[in-house]
């Protein structure tokens, strides 16, 4: 009969022993001193409750109930990847054994050897033959068995009850044991080794379960961890939502995570003394000098730490413990499920999370609807990051929501549809309510469907799940993706069909409001062109500023169903035009549902440009505009999105698009050339303010406004509309100019840098930090245009130079100051080796400190001319690779407790040696120069 050994065990709540109990079948447990029990669950023995905080993890567990008994990971799949990671390691031609890898294997084949070659080299000079080892997050027990081939006694703990299941099924030569990394159920100083490999990234609290690992270790024990990755020390949640975003893993339930960097050395920092701790990375995104690196390599802790935290990549430790750990074991007192009962609502993933749901602690329930921010909980219930001003949100495979419900609602509504630019293939959506199914929804792109679910059966106050899956769907992110929007509780059907009425609408009128003056034969071909649109219910409005050319008389004449307005008395300039034109469609439109297109006459645009605007708003529920390209050079992108920094008052403008992109939603302004608004947003927000700005900048006032109401702009770039550049007004010039020519710059109405708009557009829309600042630039910039870009420049310039003398000098100065400032604390921290940093002296001494102390730039011949291996000096950090790759540095120069130091200390001298450094250094310089050039 099997047996446990309970030696090693303690109870987490007390830290006593815990002995058999019950009826003697070695299923209970207790403990000897507080009573509490504890029992195997799937066979394996279980210490510990889940808290509150394991329950994003309770969801990665519930993903796998589908997989339960078809995980294959058995001894032989296990033996076999090794003898292939080790035929690998040793292969002469690794490309050529890469292709005859077999392609189940392929995919995975370089991530499991990374893994492999990062224990291998932390175990170099560690023998497990009788060790006592444990595995911390062993999963289904692939590592654990490797650690049982080379030797070891192997005791494999695991978060998931179905994960050991499993684990004890394919391995129980291994000791499987249920519990939590953070709180391990283990005395201290029981095993002589413990491995976490690629699991701390799973755990929610990285310092504790570094603490507990260490705690279990026995003196002059070691600790490895491998194939972790990290996150600079400093950086917030936004990160970890961005690059997991389209991670399908972690969108099916998987607890992905990226710890900071001090999550992983905080427990060793404050235990130096007793530790031994050798830190390495395998890949380190924008190393200084080097950029990226891909190979195993080892950092000083003390020396490397401040750099490393500010960087992010893969991390793996080898720590050994000097001494008995001096702290106490850590305990659970906050327990609220345990794993016997989770076990048993595992009949299904649905039917496990709708029992967590009145569960779920207050800030996961009735989390916002897209939503504006995003979370790691959203993400691992399938609901991809919500995108700046948009009111839909997409979902990958499945959508879960923890809703309370209400009393005086009784139905959840929603809208479905699928992505717009048509790769997803999902055919339809089921929807489950607290793990039984309600309802299912087919869906295709460019309409929304209306659903809705009855949570009548739920009683008042309780808190549901409701789950969307999609039916069909690919395997990528793109392929089963659907997306959601308008979710809502309302109080019954009727309230329900009427928002479905109105939404379903699709008799959309778009009225085109095209401002013109004069230059008939543009407004011609602009006519022609919205004539041949395939959207229907358009009706075209030309308004005309009081032009000279017959325009009016003609265009009535010419084509008759246009509207043409003209003005009652003075001539209007563009913003008077549009405003004109939009007054005339507030007054005739009856729906809500009615756009206005703001379109120039000088455009070219293709037949279906309106179709896909109104497509793209109504999806989005935004105004939209087409991607803007040069008339004469379709090729020529000329705005693809325009945007404001308010800090330097600059208009930046989007020239390039990314491969598949299809949409920009993050756009602060729209032009008014061929930019469509629904006519509700305009009603909302007001006219063009012709009255403030004429001409120039009105468009950009009008879309602040319907911005900073909360409404979302975007530019589709499905469509595109070709304009005449050169029909621009004035346009900002550089350089010397005449008086005349500076004057109609700064203040002529046809100017695009006018004085009075820009001052006045400032003091409407500029946020209250920047205000002054602009201000003050702007008149800053008038002065400067007619003081140095006129005649008079020859007078104000060497005024100028004089004036702001002292100032540049001062500038100077404080420069250096700082730069002097940094080279002390390099000092302060590295010591000499700051000599191995150029960069790092401050530029009016480094050439005679290079000359005189610093080590120069050797290549591998000048290395192994002294018997030493460059590639083990990388590893070691001794060296470093420079810009130039065949040539490299050092980066330190005392090697006093380093094996072999008599040759590094020759090499050292022939580094240093000024003689041959400057032409060595010169030789570099060359090289890295022709290397820029071959780039």
């Amino acid at each position: 009969m099997y047996t446990f050994d309970l030696s090693d065990i303690r109870c987490v709540a007390c830290n006593n022993d815990i002995v058999p109990a019950g009826d003697g079948q070695c299923n209970i447990f207790a403990c000897a001193d507080c009573a509490r029990t504890y029992q195997k669950v799937l066979g394996v023995p279980f210490f510990g409750d889940y808290e509150e905080e394991d329950l994003l993890g309770l969801i990665e567990i519930a993903a796998n109930v589908g997989h339960r008994d078809r995980f294959g990971i058995t001894p032989s799949v296990v033996e076999e990847w090794e003898a292939l990671l080790l035929a690998y390691d040793q292969a002469t031609d690794k490309d050529a054994f890469l292709k005859k890898v077999p392609p189940e294997k392929a995919s995975v084949f370089l991530n499991r050897y990374g893994e492999w070659s990062e224990v291998s080299h932390l175990t170099r000079d560690i023998s497990l033959a009788g060790f006592k080892v444990l595995d911390v997050g062993a999963g289904l027990g692939f590592d654990s068995h490797r650690l049982s081939l080379l030797g070891g006694d192997v005791t494999a703990l695991e978060f998931s009850p179905l994960l050991a299941e499993s684990g004890l099924k394919n391995f129980p030569h291994i000791r499987w044991v249920g519990g939590f990394s953070h709180c391990l159920p283990f005395k201290n100083a029981s095993f002589d080794a413990v491995f976490c490999n690629a699991a701390l990234h799973h755990m929610r609290n990285v310092p504790a379960a570094i603490f507990e690992m260490l705690r279990v270790l026995r003196p002059n024990g070691v600790l490895i961890t491998t194939c972790d990755s990290f996150r600079p020390s400093e950086t917030g949640d936004d990160l970890e939502l961005e690059i997991f975003d389209k991670d399908p893993a972690v969108l099916l339930g998987v607890n992905e995570g990226i710890p900071r960097f001090s999550d992983f050395i905080s427990t060793l920092e404050r235990q130096s003394e007793i530790l031994d701790v050798e830190v390495l990375t395998h890949i380190l995104y924008d190393a200084p000098d080097i950029g990226t690196i891909t190979h195993l390599k080892q950092w000083n802790l003390r020396k490397d730490g401040p750099m490393l935290a500010k960087r992010s990549g893969s991390i793996a430790m080898r720590v050994r413990l000097k001494d008995v750990w001096p702290e106490p074991a850590r305990l659970q007192t906050n327990g609220v499920l345990s794993a016997q009962e989770y076990v048993s609502w595992m009949s299904s993933a649905s039917n496990a999370v709708s029992k967590l749901a009145p569960m779920m602690p207050r800030k996961y329930v009735d989390l916002p609807f897209p939503g504006d921010q995003g979370s790691k909980f959203e993400l691992l219930n399938g609901w991809r990051r919500p995108q700046k001003y948009q009111h839909a949100r997409t979902a990958y495979r499945r959508g879960r929501w923890f809703m309370r419900r209400p009393s005086e609602h009784s139905i959840v509504a929603f809208d479905l549809s699928l992505p717009l630019d048509g790769s997803s293939r999902v055919e339809a959506v089921k929807v489950v309510l607290n793990g039984a199914a309600v309802g299912t929804y087919p869906v295709r792109s460019k309409n929304w469907v209306p659903a809705q679910v009855d949570i009548t059966t739920v009683p008042s106050g309780d808190v549901l799940s409701i789950e969307l899956e999609a039916i069909g769907g690919g395997t990528s992110v793109e392929e089963a993706a659907f997306v959601v929007r308008n979710r809502r509780l309302i109080s019954g059907t009727s309230e329900f069909d009427a928002g479905v009425r109105s939404r379903n609408c699709q008799n959309s009128t778009v009225y085109a409001v095209v401002p013109v003056f004069n230059r008939l034969h543009f407004t011609r071909e602009c006519i022609r062109y919205l004539k041949e649109q395939t959207y229907g219910p358009l009706q075209i409005i030309i308004a005309d500023g009081g032009s000279t050319d017959g325009t009016q008389e003609i265009i009535r004449s010419e084509f008759p169903d246009v509207t043409v307005l003209t003005p009652s008395d003075a001539e209007l300039w563009w913003s008077g035009s549009v405003a004109m034109g939009v007054d005339y469609v507030l007054r005739h439109s009856g729906s809500i549902d009615d756009y206005v297109l703001m379109m120039n006459n000088d455009t070219q645009f293709p037949p279906n440009y309106v179709e896909k605007l109104v497509e793209t708003s109504e999806f989005y529920d935004a105004a939209v505009g087409g991607l803007i390209v040069d008339s004469h050079d379709a090729t020529r992108v000329l705005d693809a999105g325009e945007y404001i920094d308010w800090a330097t008052y600059t208009f930046s403008v989007k020239h390039s698009i990314n491969d598949g992109e299809r949409f920009c939603d993050d756009v602060d302004v729209l032009p008014g050339r061929g930019s469509l608004i629904p006519l509700r947003m305009i009603r909302a927000v007001g006219n063009i303010d012709a009255d403030m700005l004429p001409h120039y900048l009105a468009d950009y006032e009008f879309f602040c406004r319907l911005k900073e109401q909360g409404f979302r702009l975007g530019v589709t770039y499905e469509t595109q509309i070709l304009a005449h550049i050169e029909e621009t007004g004035i346009v900002p010039t550089n350089g010397s100019s005449s008086f005349r020519a500076i004057w109609h710059e700064v203040f002529s109405r046809r100017s695009m840098s006018n004085f009075g708009d820009h001052w006045r557009f400032v003091a409407r829309h500029a946020p209250d930090e920047y205000r002054n600042r602009i201000r003050f630039r702007l008149v800053k910039r008038v002065v400067a245009d007619f003081t140095l870009r006129t005649p008079a420049r020859w007078f104000f310039f060497p005024l100028y130079v004089l004036l702001t003398l002292p100032w540049r000098i001062l500038a100077v100065v404080k420069g250096q100051k700082r730069t002097f400032s940094r080279f002390a604390a390099a000092i302060r921290r590295d010591g000499a080796d700051v000599v191995c940093q150029p960069k790092l002296i401050p530029g009016i001494i480094r050439l005679p400190v290079y000359l005189a102390m610093a080590p120069g730039p050797l290549k591998r011949e000048h290395i192994e001319e002294h018997g030493l291996i460059a590639d083990e000096l990388l590893q070691r950090g001794i060296l470093r690779h420079t810009r130039c790759h065949e040539w490299y540095a050092l980066n330190t120069i005392n090697f006093g407790g380093e094996a072999a130091s008599t040759e590094l200390g020759q090499l050292r001298r022939r580094a240093w040696n000024p003689v041959t450094k400057i032409g060595r250094t010169v030789s570099w310089y060359l090289a890295t120069r022709k290397t820029r050039v071959a780039e």
